[in-house]
């Protein structure tokens, strides 16, 4: 939020007269309820629960949707990552299991918790490179990791 909102310039939320930070979203709702001008960050899941308490805002024109997180027009989305290499996969096969195993239900558990799924191509390119990694496959034609990819790898 702060990177997105205040351009990593912490000094205007932290400098706010009434801030209340809280990991308990029903607490930053019940803030956001008290004062009209009162903002609150978390989760999509968590409004969608809410949403009749609480007013999803648009973010320069644009809103939190499923298209909008996956296309990454929407500033304040973040996608989660799961990273290994090839050699700790090898290595401790629990570790390739695992990934092996959330590869295969991700889809189901993201939309049960209300999280946006990820697209099929990024998908199939994530078990691509599972099957890579445990050399069961080629890598994908990039063949840059996600991480390289996404310009993480710094």
């Amino acid at each position: 939020f702060v990177e997105e909102v205040f351009k990593k310039d912490p000094a205007p939320i932290l400098s706010s007269s009434n801030l209340q930070l809280s990991e308990d979203d029903n607490i930053l709702v019940q803030g956001v309820e008290s004062s009209p001008f009162a903002i609150a960050y978390f989760g999509y899941a968590y409004y969608e629960e809410e949403a009749d308490r609480l007013k999803l805002l648009s973010i320069n024109g644009i809103e939190a949707t499923p298209e909008t997180v996956e296309d990454d027009s929407y500033p304040l989305a973040r996608p989660l990552f799961m990273y290994s290499t090839a050699e700790i996969m090898q290595e401790k096969p629990q570790v390739a299991d695992f990934l092996n195993y959330a590869l295969s239900i991700v889809q189901s558990v993201v939309t049960d918790v209300g999280y946006f799924p990820v697209s099929q191509e990024e998908l199939n390119r994530s078990r691509q490179k599972w099957l890579a990694a445990m050399g069961m496959g080629d890598p994908p034609s990039t063949g840059l990791t996600v991480a390289e990819e996404r310009g993480l790898d710094k």
